[in-house]
């Protein structure tokens, strides 16, 4: 019982009675095709830094709750973690290809961290997870079919070019044509490419990259009010400067949003975007600025 290693690969492992954490031992450099599968008892497996890959389906062993897995690897299989219990991974730096079914129906899967330099997330890679927010680096250039959902609405925060934008992905991440126009808008985030994304994505889209094309600044000032709510709901007082800075909130909305904030910040929101409102209408709008004073008694 225990390891079974040729040519440092680790072929098989074994069961033994009592034990649930397993090191593998240092020298070995691949976990082979299905090394830790059979195993009904183990819940932590700690890799050293000699492994550089782990095989298809090599840890899908259902008990299997924590891993620890080397910036060493460069390389994973298929299904290396399907079905298994895994509640958070960090995944090595390295990595440049996440596989398909990676973690499919990982039912207590609910924090992942993805490397800066990842390329390509495949199809099912976490599909039927615990997941409710992933945060897709700005490396990313293809996103699988089926790749996120099925269970839960999945907030995306896509980042590029120290922004984040944030896409609630409400069922599945299909990798049809409107998430084919999104990945080609943060690729290269114009007017045009603007333009072609699907209702759902616009505003968000537009809420980062507001300041980059007439088109895009345009669509948020007439949805301005959405977009405000949106900042101070998800706390980026950082946008909502930037809003403000170019000035495109119209007098007609500015009570309704100072109001929004107000109620917010009654409710234990962040102070900061009564503030900012409130400032902006003093320095916009200088005729209703006695009309304030009421309104900031709470």
């Amino acid at each position: 019982m225990g390891f079974e290693i040729q040519n440092h690969v680790l072929i098989r492992y074994i069961d033994e009675p009592g034990v649930t954490e397993v090191t593998v031992p240092d020298g070995v450099t691949e976990i082979g095709k299905l090394a830790f599968s059979r195993s009904i008892r183990i819940r932590k497996i700690i890799l050293p830094d000699s492994v550089t890959k782990i095989g298809d389906a090599a840890c899908c062993c259902d008990t299997l709750e924590e891993i620890d897995i080397p910036d060493s690897v460069t390389e994973i299989g298929e299904e290396s973690f399907y079905g298994t219990a895994l509640k958070e991974v960090i995944l090595p730096k390295f990595l440049k290809h996440l596989p398909e079914r990676l973690f499919h129906e990982c039912w207590k899967l609910e924090k992942v961290t993805l490397p800066e330099g990842l390329e390509t997330i495949g199809d099912e890679a976490f599909f039927l997870s615990e997941l409710k927010k992933i945060d897709i680096p700005e490396s990313v250039r293809m996103i699988g079919s089926f790749a996120f959902g099925g269970r839960y609405t999945v907030q995306m925060h896509f980042h590029k070019n120290q922004r984040i934008t944030k896409i609630k992905q409400y069922s599945i991440w299909e990798n049809n044509a409107p998430e084919k126009r999104l990945m080609a808008f943060f690729e290269h985030p114009s007017g045009e490419t603007f333009s072609a994304l699907k209702a759902e994505y616009k505003l968000p889209a537009a809420y980062s990259y507001f300041d980059i094309d007439e088109k895009i600044s345009a669509y948020l000032k007439r949805n301005i009010r959405d977009a405000v709510r949106l900042a101070i709901d998800e706390n980026q007082p950082e946008v909502l400067k930037g809003i403000l800075e170019r000035k495109l909130i119209i007098k007609k909305h500015i009570d309704e949003l100072i109001q929004y904030a107000i109620d917010k910040t009654q409710n234990g929101g962040n102070p900061e975007f009564q503030v900012m409102l409130t400032d902006y209408k003093y320095q916009n709008f200088p005729a209703d600025a006695k009309q304030i004073g009421k309104k900031l008694k709470l």
